[in-house]
């Protein structure tokens, strides 16, 4: 099909589209760029704008977290304007503290379940045993996968095998 024989509107449509197509392709070239290290995400910012969808959804977080810590003052009849003050020990680095909340989960966790065993747990978290002794002594970041699975298992209110009801193979480690 020539282009003569295009409506002038399917041409702008067609324009559009490879200008969307165009975007997108740089868009890509600069995250390989930026995963690379060589330019920033600010500069990627700074020639094309925000993402929109990212925008949107920072603003649905906000007032997500405005709207419910306004719900938990009004709950504990804390005034609106007091802001939370937390305990820090600046004496102690972020390693330690990450293994004393760990070791405190661990601790909470196989109190309530006592007869659940690790290897349980790590079935249940679809995680191997290493990740586990590697999670406990911090040497997994936090929020990272295992992270947060392990988390999830041990502040939920379920055993092992309410969460992974599938029987552990007996070698599985």
């Amino acid at each position: 099909m020539a282009e003569d024989s295009y409506t002038e509107k399917e041409k702008l449509l067609l324009r559009k589209h490879e200008l969307e197509w165009q975007n997108l392709k740089a868009r890509r070239d600069l995250e390989a760029v930026r995963r690379e290290g060589l330019i920033s995400l600010g500069e990627i910012t700074a020639a094309f704008g925000p993402d929109p969808f990212e925008v949107e959804t920072a603003k649905l977080k906000e007032s997500q977290s405005r709207e419910l810590l306004a719900l938990v003052k009004e709950k504990l009849g804390i005034p609106e304007d007091a802001e939370p003050k937390l305990p820090v020990e600046k004496s102690e680095g972020r390693k330690s503290e990450t293994l004393k909340t760990r070791k405190a989960l661990k601790k909470a966790y196989f109190s309530k379940f006592p007869q659940a065993m690790i290897i349980d747990v790590c079935w249940a978290a679809r995680q191997h045993r290493r990740e586990w002794d590697r999670w406990i002594k911090g040497e997994i970041k936090n929020g990272s996968k295992p992270d947060r699975i392990f988390r999830s298992v041990l502040t939920g209110n379920k055993a092992p095998s309410e969460i992974r009801p599938e029987e552990r193979p007996k070698e599985w480690k």
